[in-house]
């Protein structure tokens, strides 16, 4: 068979090799020492087992394998005693030992080996053991051709021994550039080590090649700045170099007259199989570029938008795998090459890689990039390293707070928190070819998730159940769970239950956080003082005021624009972030399972008996639909959605996610009370007064602006507006005064309310059941005081708040059953659960 080093010779005294030393071994004596080396071994054609370091030997030994028409087994130091040599036992095996460079007969290796098997170079298979890539002496050679066809190698050029020559890419290196009579500079040093690049200087180097981690270390080491004088040319390939970092050094590679080459490879294709011209790296640094010279490019099962498999074909196609030593006598098997990435193709011709095949999971039945989210990460300067499987994904933090990292996921991707693990960590597990060790970046967040549910908190179980969430991690915390104003009244009382007090902000502690205040050293007595948030009592009351008024005759009006300007606070206090992302729309969609559903399913119940028009089904009764009816007492649900609409849209425009959330209040404000007071002058007779979006939005605004502003002035400011605008739609002698005034006194002016240990959980309890309360009250009002003519009438008040909070427990435990039947039934049958939607009222 042929080998592309046969020819040698005919480079004469050309030096071939140069070591840091400055020893000079030219083409004449490498052939002679190559040859001499293998000499022992001519009796029979065997495998023979490289132990590969960037050395004068080990170089020798390799090309000397080839020219005598063995097969040459490349592998790290300490592999030939390894699982390599144990799976796949050589004939002969080449190492460096205490007593220098040596060789060994073995004569364990397989009787058959294929007349055309060249070189066997080792990856990992499905279950961890060595798998070779099985290259014939055709791929070799052609794709030697190919690379130093397009990089235009001569004899002149001087590439340094930059990566390992075990890894495809830096036998890439070594076989363009012998079989071309050029030099190699032998060094087995790192990039970042003064040595190598003083080692390059001395011997005029021409050429580097490094991996997107090579590239990272350069720009540690500012190598742009202080560049060898002689540098011609430098590659890259090996993964994905971000754009910033390829743009950097095309630009650079340009103003200095360095040829800057980005490529695309696998060592199932010997080594390369695309190349982006340097003159095309500026305009398209996220691309691969073209197929090699004798390589053809297709991208198959392609989707609308132009995404596919990239597929390849050209002569330097592996031959097939080998898990075995009889697969050794295998021919080839294939043809064309299933890369495995998926790539699209760009108005000019060129691929570019948009993702991998095995780079994605499939979580609660959303399909994931992984590269994808890196990327969105690393463009909110976040430097992270996604890993995940079908069940989570783990995030490895280099740069940026492991919390900020999970809560950006859980915001781009709608997975429930407790799918995501994040941690902190110095350095970036890699394989030997410098890429990312994902296997074990994956294997470590497993490991952080066993310990932790493990040794999880009491208090980190309770919350779990409190949000839905299957784990809480010690550094999650309320708000990045996704917490909202229908939970976090739960929550508190939770946290104070096991902590003893409520610590202020503690929406945005950690779990971790929490545990390191500890437990009470006394179990408070049901008459001890309890402290709550003024919000708190402020609902519970709202809510009360709600029932009273339609079980009794008493004048209690007022709970429910109350309860309209609580809403806009806790859109400001709980859904901002996501506002701000550009996520209006999930957020809709999350309220209107929440919230909009349960409204529905009422209408459906009510339709069965009696007519339901056609404004209630769209929410538009408020503007012209049916009055005095056991619906009318849901306007406010249509008031409140109609809010919402109105900020997400608002939102929605991208000057108004930059600007301040003060300052978007504000606008929202001002154009509230131009649209309330246009609504005076311009529309008379509305079906039901008081209750449309431009009579309301001002409450909702202000509840907005009540949250963001922490100045007293500023809050007593908001205070007298909306009690203004109350005055003016009720009159300063309407008891919407005095609940106004009370309420937003409360909420503005006091933070925490204290009271006896026993009334405060009533109070607790009444406000965290605030929403079942207002959905079914007006079944329990109707049935008490209409159908069975209880007196006194208040009675049916404690009855339906009782009858709420019942309610809530109800939908909550049937909810955990049907998440933990969910998360069995798709453990057993490997399908996808969907997450809960995230309230945002």
């Amino acid at each position: 068979m042929d080998c592309l080093f046969d020819r040698m010779e005919a480079h004469g005294r050309r030096p071939a090799l140069i070591d840091e030393a400055g020893t000079v071994v030219d083409y004449l004596d490498l052939a002679e020492r190559a040859d001499a080396m293998v000499a022992g071994l001519a009796d029979r054609r065997r495998l023979v087992l490289i132990e590969c370091a960037n050395t004068v030997d080990a170089l020798t030994a390799y090309i000397g394998t080839l020219r005598a028409g063995h097969v040459a087994l490349l592998g790290p130091p300490g592999s030939a005693d390894g699982a390599l040599g144990q799976q796949f036992p050589p004939d002969a095996v080449f190492r460096s030992t205490a007593e220098g460079w040596r060789s060994e007969r073995r004569d364990g290796g397989p009787s058959v080996l294929h007349p055309h098997l060249a070189v066997l170079l080792a990856t990992s298979g499905s279950s961890g053991k060595p798998k070779l890539v099985r290259l014939s002496d055709t791929a070799v050679a052609a794709n030697a051709a190919s690379i130093a066809e397009y990089l235009a190698i001569t004899m002149d050029d001087k590439a340094i021994t930059s990566l390992p020559f075990h890894y495809s890419y830096g036998l890439s290196v070594i076989n363009s550039h012998l079989m071309n009579g050029a030099t190699l500079l032998v060094t087995d040093g790192s990039v970042i080590d003064p040595a190598f690049w003083s080692f390059f200087r001395r011997a005029s180097g021409t050429s580097f090649a490094g991996v997107p981690y090579s590239y990272e270390l350069l720009e540690r080491q500012n190598f742009r700045s202080d560049v060898p004088p002689t540098l011609r040319t430098m590659t890259q390939a090996g993964g994905r170099l971000t754009p910033e970092l390829a743009a950097a050094y095309a630009d650079w590679a340009d103003t200095r007259g360095v040829r800057f080459f980005r490529m695309y490879g696998q060592t199932e294709a010997t080594a390369r199989m695309a190349y982006l011209p340097p003159d095309l790296a500026k305009a398209n640094p996220g691309s691969i570029g073209i197929a090699i010279p004798g390589g053809l490019l297709e991208l198959r099962d392609a989707d609308q938008t132009g995404e596919g498999e990239l597929v390849y074909s050209g002569p330097n196609v592996m031959m097939g795998y080998a898990e075995q030593p009889a697969d050794l006598a295998l021919g080839s098997e294939i043809e064309t090459l299933r890369t495995g990435d998926l790539a699209r193709r760009n108005a000019n011709g060129l691929f570019c890689i948009t993702g991998r095949l095995s780079r994605f999971s499939k979580i609660a039945g959303y399909r994931i990039g992984l590269d994808d989210l890196e990327a969105r990460l690393a463009a909110n300067e976040i430097h992270a390293v996604v890993a995940g499987d079908d069940e989570r994904l783990i995030l490895l933090v280099m740069v940026g707070k492991p919390e900020t990292a999970a809560a950006m996921v859980v915001a781009q991707t709608r997975l429930p928190p407790s799918s995501i693990v994040a941690y902190a960590a110095a350095d970036i597990p890699r394989l030997a070819s410098g890429k990312v060790d994902y296997p074990a970046i994956l294997a470590h967040g497993r490991d952080l998730l066993a310990a932790t549910q493990d040794e999880a908190p009491a208090l980190s179980l309770a919350l779990s159940r409190v949000l839905g969430q299957q784990v809480v991690l010690p550094d999650n915390s309320f708000q990045s769970l996704g917490g909202d104003s229908l939970s976090y009244v739960q929550a508190s009382m939770v946290i104070e239950d096991h902590l003893g007090s409520l610590p202020d902000g503690w929406e945005s502690m950690t779990m971790a956080e929490f545990d390191r205040l500890g437990t009470p050293a006394l179990v408070p007595g049901p008459w001890s003082m309890r402290r709550f948030e003024s919000e708190v009592a402020v609902r519970a009351a709202a809510i009360t005021g709600i029932v009273g008024v339609h079980a009794t005759t008493w004048t209690l009006a007022g709970g429910a624009s109350l309860l309209l300007l609580l809403a806009g606070y806790n859109l400001a206090r709980f859904q901002l972030p996501r506002l701000r992302a550009d996520e209006g729309l999930s957020l809709l969609g999350s309220f209107a399972v929440r919230i909009l559903l349960p409204y529905y399913l009422i209408l459906i119940v009510y339709s069965l008996h009696r007519e339901v028009d056609l404004s209630s089904w769209l929410l538009l009764s408020n503007i012209s639909g049916l009055h005095h009816s056991l619906l009318e007492p849901f306007w406010f649900l249509e008031a409140l959605t109609h809010c919402l609409l109105l900020f997400i849209a608002a939102f929605a425009i991208p000057a108004v996610r930059r600007a301040s959330p003060v300052r978007v209040g504000l606008a929202m404000l001002v154009f509230a009370l131009v649209m309330k007071f246009a609504a005076i002058e311009l529309w008379t007779g509305r079906p039901l007064d008081q209750r449309t979006a431009d009579a309301v939005l001002y409450l909702y605004g202000i509840g907005f602006l009540l949250k963001l502003c922490t100045r007293p002035i500023e809050r007593l400011l908001l205070v007298g507006l909306a009690l203004a605008g109350t005055a003016l739609d009720w009159g300063l002698s309407d008891v919407h005064i005095v609940w106004m005034g009370i309420g937003l006194g409360g909420l503005a002016l006091f933070q925490h309310i204290r009271l006896p240990r026993v009334l405060a959980t009533v109070v607790m309890q009444v406000a965290s059941a605030s929403f079942y309360v207002y959905l079914t009250h007006n079944i329990i009002v109707n049935l008490f005081v209409i159908h069975l003519h209880v007196k006194p009438d208040w009675l049916a008040i404690p009855v339906a708040l009782v009858a709420g909070i019942g309610v809530r427990e109800v939908v909550e435990r049937t909810i955990r059953l049907v998440q933990r039947l969910w998360r069995g039934y798709h453990q057993r049958s490997g399908r996808a659960v969907k997450p809960a939607a995230r309230s945002m009222t």
